[in-house]
């Protein structure tokens, strides 16, 4: 499994258990802050140093995903509800992730000795959580531009008003 098998597989869940009610327009329309949600969980982590196969994040989405059916409460945007929820559970359960990466940074780096084509590839490429953490980020920069562009051109459109 890689980041974007990862990603694509959580916005099918969401969809499927979460949007399945709504058109699909909801669905795309909310897509890319979902995508932005679910790299929150590689930023939390990264911010703190911890590393993760990709594997644990999916069960732990799978399951944070799940506890939103099993509580029954009424998500009135899920981006948002999403990515609150992500940085309340690392909180919560920030002491047995810790442990959980710790063990898994100690089998990574037993990995990375024993095979020496592995370490070339770890040099080269980015970690799943650095990978998570750049797409939260870039989707935050796409966000920010758009936002940006849409003053600049409702500054435009008031200024071509007062002209007239």
């Amino acid at each position: 499994m890689n980041v974007p098998s990862l990603i694509a597989e959580i916005l099918r869940r969401l969809e499927q258990q979460f949007y399945a009610h709504l058109p699909r327009r909801d669905f795309k329309r909310d897509q890319d802050y979902l995508v932005a949600a679910i790299g929150t969980y590689g930023w939390e982590c990264f911010q703190r140093g911890w590393e993760f196969d990709l594997d644990f994040i999916f069960q732990d989405l799978c399951r944070l995903l799940s506890s939103f059916k099993k509580s029954g409460t009424e998500i009135t945007w899920m981006p948002i509800y999403l990515q609150n929820s992500i940085r309340q559970h690392i909180r919560e359960h920030a002491e047995e992730l810790q442990k959980s990466a710790r063990a898994n940074q100690t089998a990574r780096l037993a990995r990375k000795i024993t095979d020496a084509a592995g370490l070339v590839r770890a040099i080269v490429e980015p970690s799943p959580i650095q990978l998570a953490a750049s797409i939260y980020q870039d989707v935050k920069k796409l966000r920010r531009a758009s936002m940006a562009s849409d003053r600049a051109t409702r500054a435009d459109k008031q200024r071509q008003r007062a002209l007239l």
